[in-house]
């Protein structure tokens, strides 16, 4: 009777473990699995790898859908807030489940396809067995701020429009060749090139016309001085102006 038990319990313990690999397996369904993607509508960041069915979209701080088809593994979720490493725009996401243990980062290094490098760490909990895998992804523009935008106040100080004999100062954003920037400062023209980033931009090659008007030299330089930084950060505040701020000041503009 005893050895009917134990055998019992094995059989039961043996069918158990079968069912829950199956589960597992049943419940990851590739075609499904790839819909999640189209969840995310409008990423601010995609990455994969095609060869190991890796795909990774992200909307910052809403959703995100991580998929890893030879692992039968998959990440949805509506509540996306990356950590941010202090002073760069190094992102972070950490994932636990029953099935394993992800770590994903969007570094700020560039892969050899001109993208960002992202490195993927997943660690299989049954096994403890570690894969990495290594993609190239690319921030999206984000198409709230590929509009004209006229210059309101240069570091807090409003700006007098009566200084201007035509236009007041402004810039405008485009996704032509990456991404350009164009306007005017108050005196002079200027354009250049930027990438997009994590909640921000990285301006370069942002060149001006020479011409020197003594009214407006001091708040023209102000307002170029924002792009000579290697990162300036955007924000909308709640009556859709756009904030940039850089290291060398802020501007403020409205459409």
């Amino acid at each position: 009777m005893r050895n009917t038990k134990v055998i019992s319990v094995i059989f039961l313990s043996m069918l158990l473990f079968s069912c829950g690999n199956k589960k597992n397996a049943i419940n990851f369904n590739e075609a499904e699995a790839m819909a999640k993607h189209a969840k995310v509508e409008n990423p601010d960041f995609s990455a994969k790898l095609e060869d190991k069915g890796v795909y990774f979209d992200v909307q910052f701080n809403e959703k995100l859908v991580l998929t890893i088809k030879e692992k039968k593994f998959q990440i949805y979720t509506t509540d996306a807030a990356p950590l941010v490493a202090a002073g760069t725009d190094i992102l972070q996401y950490s994932f636990t489940t029953d099935q394993a243990s992800v770590t994903v980062i969007i570094d700020v290094q560039t892969c050899k396809e001109g993208g960002q490098k992202v490195d993927i760490s997943y660690t299989d909990k049954s096994s403890m067995n570690i894969t990495n895998y290594s993609l190239c992804g690319n921030y999206t523009p984000n198409k709230s701020l590929l509009y004209k935008w006229q210059l309101q106040s240069i570091n807090d100080i409003e700006v007098n429009p009566k200084l201007f004999e035509n236009e007041q100062p402004f810039i405008t954003f485009s996704e032509e060749k990456g991404g350009t920037i164009g306007g005017f400062g108050g005196c002079n023209r200027f354009g250049g090139n930027f990438n997009f980033t994590f909640n921000g931009i990285h301006p370069s090659e942002v060149m001006a016309t020479k011409m020197y008007c003594e009214n407006t030299s001091d708040l023209e330089q102000a307002f170029l001085a924002i792009f000579n930084a290697k990162f300036v950060k955007y924000h909308f505040d709640e009556e859709g102006g756009l904030m940039l701020e850089s290291m060398n000041g802020s501007a403020y503009f409205i459409k």
